[in-house]
């Protein structure tokens, strides 16, 4: 059932004029809601962090892909919009710009898709209204392909024969669904749901979620796009509020996966990873390597590993929980115990083309600390923008770094203020749309006794 459709107004051109003044007359105008807001989602894989900024200088937040800004009020209604990014020079590049009349007591939620070339900016104005134990429903897309899907919403416990069609969602339109509850057509109960979508017209899901609660009498908004991190062109669901809180669904049904790397230079290594109802995989990894990445079903799962020429030296039955439509990354070492072990990380979720997440790992057991340090042409470890500072052994860190060249600078902080620099990597060109590990490990070839690998 279809209450209201409000179509985007698609904004590739800059200085367009929108009015933000549609939405439902259904609910009379709420007094708590006396001023114009406004929120933004970051609907573009081809996009790193997009900054927005009201009347040239206002910034009101950022967003990532996936993730959306909170919702911010305004003092008046007309307002200049502008979104940029920085390019990998720091320099900020303008990607759209609008002017906007956002009427009192609405929210322009302002959504990005497409590529940075051919931004698309679609605005929709939200009525806010206040709700008792109730929440109101919205849903558009930003899938690429322009495939439309059916959604269906069921309490929890209910299977799809129970499930209720709400409507068709479809990119470059809201939808406002109404409910087939008999308090309020216009609003849901709160309590927890779970989602299906179908193809147009059939009556066999392509994606179930997992139950979603929920809590808030509120408006939600679900936006429909493709997984684009180490798991790439799967259906995710996003569920945005009014803070910068995104949750993501993916499938229930959806695998995860997995990579392994064996940090060790002078030894093979065997693993096992042993899951229910059949769920296994063996590998060998000869010495310094990464495996590809292996698909499985998500679960919970024992890790074992031994050196292949030293059964003693080895782990048992380490836990490894792998989640649906996530990717996680698996680092054997040898501990503190000298013995082999295995540190694990989940591997970023997000796009790699603009700005890359690069995880940084330390196991190196002769320091309980290191400085790691991603140094441009024009710097030094000073004046370096991207570090990771007191990175203790057996642990790991994410950065988030621009594409560009770098050498990475070890460096050892002694209690008597003395720095040790440890070893620097040759310039690495960070720039491909891949998910980064880099490795801070001992080397019996290097001259200094340490080396900094760089995976991807």
């Amino acid at each position: 059932m279809l209450r209201f459709i409000f179509r985007g107004l698609l904004l590739t051109m800059f200085g367009v004029q929108i009015s933000a003044c549609g939405g439902s007359d259904d609910n009379e105008k709420s007094e708590k809601y006396d001023k114009p807001y406004l929120q933004f989602y970051n609907g573009s894989a081809d996009t790193g962090a997009v900054y927005v900024t009201v009347d040239e200088g206002n910034n009101v937040g950022s967003a990532v892909y996936g993730d959306a800004t909170s919702v911010v009020s305004l003092e008046q209604n007309d307002v200049e919009l502008s979104f940029s990014q920085q390019d990998s020079d720091g320099s900020s590049e303008i990607i759209g710009e609008l002017s906007a009349n956002i009427g009192t007591g609405k929210k322009l939620l302002v959504v990005l898709s497409g590529d940075t070339s051919a931004a698309n900016f679609n605005a929709y104005p939200i009525e806010r209204t206040e709700l008792a134990s109730r929440f109101r429903l919205f849903a558009t897309s930003v899938l690429s392909t322009g495939q439309d899907y059916d959604l269906y919403l069921a309490q929890s416990g209910d299977t799809f024969a129970d499930a209720h069609l709400l409507s068709s969602v479809s990119t470059g339109a809201l939808t406002q669904f109404e409910s087939w509850q008999a308090e309020d057509s216009q609003s849901f109960s709160q309590g927890d749901y779970h989602v299906y979508l179908t193809l147009p017209g059939e009556d066999s899901p392509v994606f179930e979620s997992t139950d979603i609660t929920f809590q808030y009498a509120t408006e939600y908004t679900f936006i429909i796009r493709s997984s684009a991190g180490a798991i790439k062109n799967n259906i995710e669901l996003d569920l945005v509020i009014n803070s910068s809180s995104v949750n993501t669904y993916a499938a229930i049904d959806q695998a995860a996966q997995f990579r392994i790397y064996n940090s060790l230079n002078d030894k093979e290594v065997s693993v096992d990873i042993v899951g229910a109802q059949g769920n296994q995989r063996a590998l060998t990894l000869a010495a310094s390597g990464l495996s590809e990445f292996d698909a499985i079903a998500h679960g919970d799962y024992q890790l074992s590993g031994k050196a292949s020429d030293d059964e003693n030296f080895a782990f048992s039955n380490q836990l490894l929980s792998l989640t649906q439509g996530r990717s996680k990354a698996i680092v054997l070492y040898e501990n503190a115990e000298q013995t082999l072990d295995a540190l694990t990380f989940e591997e970023s979720n997000l796009p790699q083309s603009v700005e890359h997440d690069v995880q940084v790992v330390n196991v190196t057991p002769d320091y309980a600390a290191l400085d790691v340090f991603f140094v441009r042409q024009n710097e030094t470890i000073a004046t370096a923008k991207y570090r990771a500072q007191n990175l203790e052994f057996e642990h790991s860190a994410r950065l988030t770094v621009k594409s560009g060249l770098y050498e990475i600078v070890i460096v050892h902080n002694q209690e008597d203020g003395t720095q040790l620099l440890l070893t620097r990597s040759p310039m690495f060109n960070i720039d491909q749309n891949e998910n980064y590990m880099v490795s801070v490990e001992t080397s019996m070839s290097a001259p200094s006794g340490y080396e900094v690998v760089l995976l991807h």
